[in-house]
């Protein structure tokens, strides 16, 4: 369908696997992958989550994701479902239906979203979530040169006091030597 955009979208439905590693083992410019679901192949082949895995990290174009599923896994990520919370929230519901506090079950949305992004992929791929103006998170973030190293800062913070305490100490000492003589 065209929709007379400024960027061409490709939707690719029935595909093998093996067909899905070798349509983008290749790196090509201004090109990017919008990984949504893929759960079988063309084949009737079940795609696990470690074959998922396998073709994002093996993809020479930057695959942006839907879900935390496969955030820190390879993917680029992007504008992302929390998973965890969408799993908490259906079984609190479930539970409410077998315990009999709920009478029926219903239909509800998850919109809890966020903005996280690997930053080994983001810095790999030149992507820059700055320019999305939105906040945003890491994860696979380089350390801070404090995270690096907090148990010296902390071993500093603790052993200073001690030095002052000795430092004032020995100068009362000398002051009374000084006063004695």
């Amino acid at each position: 369908k065209d929709l007379n955009l400024k960027y061409k979208i490709e939707y690719i439905k029935d595909i093998s696997f093996d067909e899905l590693n070798k349509k983008f083992a290749i790196s090509k410019k201004d090109e990017a992958i919008l990984f949504i679901k893929f759960d079988k192949d063309s084949k009737g082949k079940e795609v696990t989550n470690k074959d998922k895995i396998f073709f994002i990290n093996n993809a020479k174009l930057p695959v942006f994701i839907t879900d935390t599923q496969l955030i820190g896994k390879g993917g680029v990520g992007g504008k992302l479902l929390d998973i965890e919370s969408l799993g908490i929230h259906a079984g609190k519901n479930i539970v409410d239906i077998l315990t009999g506090a709920k009478q029926h079950s219903s239909i509800s949305t998850a919109n809890s979203y966020s903005y996280i992004f690997d930053y080994k992929q983001s810095k790999k791929f030149d992507i820059k979530p700055l320019f999305l103006h939105k906040p945003f998170s890491y994860v696979n973030s380089s350390l801070s040169y404090f995270e690096e190293n907090r148990f010296f800062i902390n071993f500093i913070f603790i052993i200073f006091p001690l030095f002052v305490f000795l430092v004032i100490a020995l100068m009362h000492n000398l002051f009374l030597r000084i006063k004695s003589s």
